[in-house]
Order: structure tokens, then sequence, then C-alpha cells
């Protein structure tokens, strides 16, 4: 996930056949086929909060500064797809080994009046492969949830009025290695692939009905990290979702400082 964040990439279709498909607590949406707006918008969410802050960009596994020295770490982010755009924040804490991570941020959507408010966290410990601590491997999981965006008319008409949310939960694992070391700089490429669980509900204000789809993907993240004085990290990256029709592409930039001092 993913920092960004995760950010947040779904198929077309599926959305509209699980809107209209049936009830939902006795409830049915009526959708009648003629959303393909509203599929859209839950594409974009996807794609906007996998590319928020994670766990998984809490360490050297990720192509940022390692909590070995200092245990503290704040950071931001900005995502964009071709839909979406995404702002995150996240407040991140471990050490040599285990970590976590909180983060919010909010998405905007191309075209619509509204944005989606973000927020999730996340967990990873790391281990370095080789005696010189060059090469790091992290298993990481997270989850982020999704609120909006709302009050969408989807006919223009007031007819159907939707409200969208959605959950994440991720699994998977972080790779990254010390490519190269100038001073006080040091340059890290980095790559990621998880497994995402994604549940999205639609809500429509007039009747109260509501329906949701979960969909499983996979989300390959590459990226490369410029750390400096183990303090300050510049990370550009891109997340890629596969497995999901229609998914986009999400680039990403993140800033992080690492602070404070560890126990003697």
């Amino acid at each position: 996930m993913l920092p960004l964040d995760v950010t947040g990439t779904l198929r077309q279709t599926g959305l509209r056949r699980s809107l209209s498909a049936g009830p939902l607590g006795g409830n049915r949406i009526p959708l009648n086929g003629r959303t393909p707006m509203a599929w859209r918008l839950l594409l974009v969410i996807v794609g906007g909060l996998a590319a928020l802050p994670t766990a998984a960009t809490g360490q050297v596994c990720s192509g940022f500064a390692s909590f070995a020295q200092r245990p503290f770490q704040v950071l931001g982010s900005a995502a964009f797809n071709d839909q979406a755009k995404s702002f995150g924040g996240g407040f991140a804490f471990g050490g040599a080994g285990a970590f976590g991570q909180l983060s919010i941020g909010t998405t905007s959507v191309d075209n619509v009046d509204g944005s989606s408010f973000n927020f999730g966290g996340g967990a990873g410990y790391q281990i370095s492969l080789d005696k010189r601590s060059v090469v790091h491997l992290c298993p990481i999981a997270s989850v982020g949830f999704s609120s909006g965006p709302n009050d969408i008319d989807v006919f223009g008409d007031g007819s159907l009025v939707l409200d969208l949310s959605e959950t994440d939960f991720e699994f998977g694992v972080a790779l990254g290695a010390v490519a190269s070391r100038s001073g006080q700089t040091q340059i890290i490429p980095a790559g990621s692939l998880a497994l995402v669980s994604a549940t999205f509900k639609a809500k429509d204000q007039v009747s109260g009905a509501s329906d949701s789809q979960s969909e499983t993907f996979g989300l390959l993240g590459l990226g490369l990290g410029f750390v400096f004085n183990q303090v300050f990290t510049l990370r550009p990256g891109v997340a890629i979702p596969f497995g999901l029709e229609g998914a986009s592409t999400t680039f990403v930039v993140a800033l992080s400082m690492n602070f404070g001092q560890r126990p003697q």
C-alpha cells in the first residue's frame, strides 16, 4: 500500500454487475445498467488509495532511511493517475527490524465535484539478507479505509444519489538494496509485490439501498530512494495494479524525515 500510501483499480463491467445484480440486506439499487460513471469513480478511488503512504514505505526495503538510528519518521506524498490526484501524510516508527505506520490523505476525482478521505495503517519487519546490510527484505501488511466521494447525482435528476466507500487489505513483500553510497548520500532502488483485497460499497441516499463488491488483484511497486544523512528521503515511484481490467498506473513522489534518538 502505499506509503502511498494506496492508494487507490477495478473491472468496469464488474461494478455495474454487482450494483445491479440483486439485493444486499433486502435492498437493491435500481441502476438499470446506466451507471458506468459509478464504476469509474470506484476504479479511481482504489488507485488513489493504493498510492497513499503505507507501512511498506518506512525502511530501506522500500527505498527510505532506516529506523535503526532515528526511530521516528514523518512523511508526505503526492500521487496521480489519469483519473485522480491524491495527497497524503503519515507518521511511522520502528527499529532495525519491526516498524509501523499510520497515514491519512485525500483523493480528488477528475470531473467530479467531490473527494474521498483516506486513512489507514500497517506494519512490517525488515530482514537483512547479507552481512554488509546492503539488501533488505520486508514482509508487510496494511489496511486502508476510504470514505467518499459522496452526494454523486448519477443521472442529474436526483433519482440516484450515491455515497461511495472502500476498504482495502494488503499483504506482500518489499525488497530494497543500497546500490550507491557517496558521502552522506545513498541511492536505494526498491520494489514491492502485494496482494490486495478491496471491498467497495455504494449507498443510494434516495432509497437507502446499498450494494457492494469485493475484488482481489496484484500491485507491483517500483521506486528509487535518495537518502541524505540518514534523515531526509526523496522517493519517486510507480504503483502498477495487475489482474484488474481497466486499472491505471499511479505515479507517486514521497518525502520523509527521520528524527529522534535510540536509547543507548
